[in-house]
């Protein structure tokens, strides 16, 4: 597949047909909204907590230094503060642990005086995992986090049943909204041939923008995996992850020195309704805006080309959505994501016959809403 400068196609999203898992869902807006093209169903992962080997330790002084050992495992906040209590209980008495979902902390209580020994580090200590983020011990009979927690890492993982390869990657929220993975978030995409991402082939770090996710794998390796993991670790967020969108694929684009025209153009329309009074007071009804692209030419096209691009529209026509970046390598923005969109045909491609076996073409598209 040629990897070039010129506009990319993406229309074959492999993570609309595979098996996957992932870390959390709620019920109510489950990981299946990703595969849906209205913007407005989302993905809302609940909190995933993941204690290992590295942060599995609780110290406490009830009397005497305790280093309290959790079980490794995945828990919801809900299932960790009770596994908390149970294993402080197990080493000494009179503590109650609880998370709340409003505020998002997580509290630790005994019934007598304790300290809580935030600056043991010899095992794994699991106190900013939990919102504590000083080192100084703190005595007491209660103490909720510093910070708020929703969890340690969310993930998706695509099993594609046999090596693909994935030149693109994107996930996007609800269209007008700023996108809910922190600025500050680690996220990755990491593939392997076997379900073991401890140290995979593939691991890249993802750019989180406003927009959301875009990212081109453009080098010289090979990025045919068989296993596939989307990774997000947002310790900070203090708001719902909310993803409506996702595409794991590759692309396909043209071979020619430069196919898209100098004359393109992109506008957000809004298209709010407006009505009058008597008395002259405007009332809207409001919309959401959204980009639209237009005299997009497709220059010197040739014959292979008109029939790819005639097959898409088959299969898509005006009413199955893809993505598309015009300007894949940031000729004509700083932005990759201003001119890489979820997008329907706006109308049919209409080819014109330039000479031989070379033809132009003008596209339109508007943006997913």
């Amino acid at each position: 597949m040629a990897r070039n400068h010129n506009i990319r196609f993406m229309d074959n999203n492999l993570a609309l047909r595979t098996p996957n898992s992932f870390s959390s869902e709620n019920a109510t807006y489950p990981l299946s909204n990703t595969r849906d093209s209205n913007r407005a169903k989302v993905w809302k992962p609940t909190g995933c907590f993941v204690i290992d080997g590295t942060i599995n330790t609780i110290y406490i002084n009830d009397g005497s230094d305790k280093d309290v050992v959790l079980t490794e495992g995945t828990y919801t906040a809900a299932t960790l503060a009770t596994h908390i209590q149970t294993q402080l209980n197990a080493s000494s008495s009179g503590w109650t642990v609880s998370y709340s979902t409003t505020t998002n902390k997580f509290t630790i209580s005994r019934s007598s005086s304790a300290t809580l020994r935030l600056s043991g580090t010899t095992g794994g200590p699991i106190w900013n995992t939990i919102g504590f983020t000083t080192t100084t011990d703190i005595v007491g009979t209660s103490w909720t986090g510093d910070q708020s927690r929703l969890h340690t890492s969310e993930y998706i993982i695509w099993d594609l049943g046999a090596p693909r390869d994935v030149t693109f990657f994107s996930a996007i929220g609800p269209i007008g909204q700023t996108f809910s993975i922190s600025r500050g978030a680690t996220v990755k995409l990491m593939g392997n041939n076997i379900n073991d991402f401890t140290s995979p082939p593939f691991d890249e770090t993802l750019t989180v923008t406003d927009e959301g996710i875009f990212s081109f794998f453009d080098g010289e390796d090979d990025y045919s995996y068989r296993y596939w993991k989307f990774q997000i670790v947002d310790y900070y967020n203090t708001e719902e992850i909310q993803i409506s969108y996702i595409y794991l694929g590759d692309y396909f684009t043209f071979d020619n020195d430069r196919t898209v025209s100098f004359g393109f153009e992109k506008a957000l329309l809004d298209p709010s309704v407006s009505s009058e009074s008597e008395n002259s007071t405007l009332y809207f009804d409001t919309r959401t805006k959204f980009s639209v692209f237009g005299n997009i030419g497709l220059e010197l096209l040739k014959r292979d080309h008109k029939y790819t691009l005639e097959a898409m529209f088959k299969i898509f026509g005006k009413t199955n959505p893809f993505f598309i970046s015009i300007d894949p390598t940031n000729a004509y923005t700083d932005n990759l994501e201003e001119l890489t969109k979820f997008v329907y045909f706006n109308e049919e491609p209409r080819f014109r016959h330039v000479m031989k076996d070379l033809f132009s073409c003008g596209v339109s598209f508007r943006e997913v809403v």
